[in-house]
C-alpha cells in the first residue's frame, strides 16, 4: 500500500512539471503542453496512438498558431503517423532543449533536423511561413545550405536589414553555416557588417563616451535600486551597447510578482501598469525623477547593486542617473 501510495506521489510530481505518461494525454492537455513548452508537449505526446495523434494535430491546426504548429503540419505523414510524429515532435524537443548553443549536444540535435529530409522541408516552411521563427530553425537551414534553405532564410535577412533588432539571431547562426554555400556565407558577412554598425551607432555608446563613462567598443552596466515611500518599488536598469534594444528598464511596485510594473526595451514599452510611458536612454535622468515623483517614493542610493561598471566611472553613473531625483527631493 505505501509502495503505491508513493507512486501515486510521484506520478503526480512529475505531472506538475508536465511529464505525463502518453497514455494520461487527451486533447485539451496536449494543447496546454503545447502552450506551455514545446519540451513537455513532446515528452508527454511522442507514444500517442494513431488516432489521437491526428486529433491533436487537427486541434493545434484550427486552434494555435506560430513555426511549430507549421513545422508538425508539414513533417507529419497522415499515412505514416507514429513514426513521423515522434519524428517531428522530438525535434521541437531537441529545438527547445537546454543545451547551449555552440556545444556539440545542440549541433548534433540540430544537424539530424538538416539531414531528415521531412524534418528540413517542414523546418523551410515553418520558416518561408512565419514573420519570426526560434534561432534552432535559422539554424538548421544554415547547416543544410542548400538552395531551398537559402529562399526560406533570405526573408529573414531582408527583415532584419530594415529592423536591426533582428540582426542578433541571424549572427548566431553563422557558426552553423555550411561551407559550401557561398551565398549564404555572403549573407552573413553583410549581417557582420550591419550589426557592427548597429552597435557603434549605439545611443547608450555614444552617450557614455560623451560623458565619460566609458572608452572601449562596447558600454553596460546592471544596476538594481530600491525605493520606499508610500510603497515599496524596486527599479532595474539594464544597459547594454551590445544589445539589440540598447536599455531594459523594470519599475516594479511590490508584490514585485506579480505586481504593478512598467517595462521599457529601448522605447518600445512592453507593459505599463504604473502608466509612466516610453523614454530614451538620454532621458533615463529625467523619467526616473518622475517616476519617483508619481509613485510617491524616493530612490535608495546608498546601497546601488550594480554589474560591470565601477569605481569613479559608476559613482559618476549615478550622479548622472539619479540627480535629477535626489533634486526633486529637496
Amino acid at each position: 500500500m505505501a509502495a503505491k501510495k508513493k507512486a501515486g506521489e510521484a506520478k503526480e510530481r512529475r505531472r506538475e512539471h508536465g511529464l505525463f505518461p502518453s497514455s494520461d494525454v487527451d486533447v485539451d492537455t496536449a494543447l496546454q503542453l503545447f502552450d506551455w513548452s514545446h519540451y513537455r508537449f513532446a515528452r508527454s505526446t511522442e507514444a500517442l496512438p494513431p488516432e489521437l495523434i491526428a486529433r491533436v494535430l487537427a486541434a493545434l491546426v484550427k486552434q494555435r498558431k506560430g513555426p511549430a504548429v507549421l513545422f508538425l503540419q508539414t513533417a507529419v505523414d497522415e499515412r505514416d503517423l507514429q513514426p513521423t510524429w515522434r519524428a517531428a515532435v522530438n525535434a521541437l524537443k531537441g529545438f527547445q532543449s537546454d543545451y547551449a548553443w555552440g556545444s556539440k549536444e545542440k549541433r548534433r540535435v540540430l544537424e539530424g533536423a538538416a539531414k531528415n529530409a521531412r524534418l528540413l522541408a517542414a523546418t523551410q516552411a515553418a520558416t518561408v511561413g512565419s514573420d519570426k521563427v526560434p534561432d534552432a530553425y535559422l539554424a538548421v537551414l544554415a547547416l543544410d545550405g542548400g538552395d531551398a534553405s537559402l529562399d526560406a532564410l533570405m526573408p529573414h535577412f531582408d527583415r532584419a536589414l530594415k529592423d536591426p533588432s533582428r540582426l542578433d539571431a541571424l549572427e548566431k547562426v553563422a557558426r552553423f553555416a555550411s561551407k559550401s554555400s557561398p551565398g549564404l556565407a555572403a549573407l552573413l558577412a553583410r549581417v557582420e557588417t550591419e550589426l557592427q554598425q548597429r552597435k557603434e551607432g549605439a545611443p547608450s555608446l555614444q552617450l557614455a563616451r560623451r560623458l565619460g563613462f566609458t572608452d572601449g567598443p562596447r558600454f553596460r552596466i546592471d544596476l538594481g535600486v530600491s525605493a520606499l515611500g508610500d510603497s515599496e518599488v524596486a527599479l532595474q536598469l539594464r544597459v547594454d551597447s551590445a544589445s539589440p534594444h540598447d536599455f531594459t528598464l523594470w519599475v516594479m511596485k511590490k508584490p514585485f510578482t506579480p505586481g504593478p510594473r512598467t517595462i521599457l526595451k529601448g522605447q518600445v514599452v512592453e507593459e505599463d501598469s504604473l502608466g509612466l510611458g516610453p523614454c530614451t536612454v538620454e532621458q533615463l535622468p529625467d523619467y526616473l525623477a518622475r517616476a519617483q515623483a508619481k509613485l510617491k517614493v524616493r530612490w535608495y542610493t546608498k546601497q546601488p547593486r550594480a554589474s560591470y561598471l565601477k569605481g569613479k566611472r559608476l559613482e559618476a553613473f549615478l550622479a548622472w542617473l539619479l540627480a535629477p531625483s535626489e533634486t526633486r527631493r529637496r
